[in-house]
């Protein structure tokens, strides 16, 4: 499709007669506003950028009386269910008969696939049947639970959930769908969620993250408030906090304070938007004792805060620096 004014489009594909959709994709690492969170439902969301070429936006057919899919993710919010954010990319699936259906892996694999950058895996063209699903656990996670939450009448029950394997039954024409293996890891630096104080929160990744770690965030928090609730949250490590979504999250403090960085450390906060605590500690947004870089931010003044308390506060040996765009909202 040539002469394409740039912006938002999505691609999508009449399913041609007499075959399923295995998957669909744009494989290049051009930069699309949107994830393709559904990976077979026939569209796949595009931005257009001025002069560029959007290739390799795939479609991918199959002619089977069967197909088999699911996800691998970790599962920041507990929900069970899988998001783009959660996925977990390049594990290996394989796919073995069970004749004999009693849950065991007759033999060989007779089918193997990675799972895509949202964690998704499909495997197309299987004929009617008992077969076994076996994740290879990717390394440093660990087993939550492996799980099929749709009723689609699998013969062999799932009677063990940590193994790593789910028996399945394939019918004719189906698409048996969800079968999902869920893995956790101890630490994640990926920012899904506006609670505070959950597995996914911003207090959480800062908590679990080691020295010189980077902390980012979901696209789903575009022009989203995480609001820290359970009292300001206390950096002693070097941290660097990064966003590139847009339009850009916002971190509001419901407490006395909001951040207290201590002396020696660096903490650099990048693309965020932060609305102060209210009163109750020096620096309603930032008590600073370390390091505290702010870039492309603006700190804007929470309406419950007294007149005169200060948003920031730098005490010695502290400094702040300032890079690309920074406004301090005061009034």
């Amino acid at each position: 499709m040539a002469s394409v004014t740039p912006g938002y489009y999505v691609l999508v594909e009449v399913q041609p007669s007499g075959y399923f959709s295995l998957w669909e994709d744009d494989t290049s690492e051009d930069f699309d506003s949107l994830s393709n969170i559904v990976p077979n439902d026939n569209i796949i969301p595009i931005t257009v950028e001025s002069s560029e070429l959007d290739t390799r936006n795939f479609f991918v057919e199959v002619i089977s009386p069967g197909i088999i899919s699911g996800y691998v993710f970790d599962d920041f919010n507990g929900d069970q269910a899988p998001q783009p954010a959660e996925g977990l990319s390049g594990v290996t699936i394989r796919l073995s008969t069970d004749n004999d259906a009693n849950g065991v892996a007759d033999g060989p694999a007779v089918a193997t696939v990675l799972t895509n950058s949202v964690g998704y895996y499909t495997i197309g063209g299987m004929a009617v049947g008992n077969y076994v699903l076996a994740e290879q656990q990717p390394a440093g996670y660990t087993n939550v639970l492996d799980i099929d939450p749709t009723n689609d009448g699998d013969v062999v029950p799932n009677t063990n959930m940590t193994n790593d394997t789910l028996p399945l039954t394939l019918t004719n024409a189906e698409v048996d769908a969800e079968n999902f293996f869920i893995e956790a890891t101890p630490c994640n630096q990926y920012v899904t969620t506006t609670e505070d104080n959950v597995p996914g929160s911003l207090r959480f990744a800062i908590q679990c993250a080691q020295n010189w770690d980077t902390i980012y965030f979901s696209p789903s928090l575009s022009n989203q408030t995480i609001h820290i609730t359970a009292g300001r949250i206390e950096i002693n490590k070097n941290l660097y906090v990064y966003s590139n979504i847009n339009p850009t999250v916002m971190v509001k403090s419901d407490n006395s304070g909001a951040f207290k960085i201590y002396a020696g450390n660096t903490v650099e906060f990048k693309g965020i938007n932060f609305t102060s605590g209210i009163s109750g500690t020096l620096g309603a947004q930032f008590e600073n004792y370390g390091h505290l870089i702010l870039w492309d931010s603006q700190v804007f003044r929470n309406v419950l805060l007294n007149p005169n308390d200060y948003l920031i506060y730098n005490h010695a040996p502290g400094d702040i620096t300032t890079k690309g765009t920074f406004q301090l909202h005061n009034n």
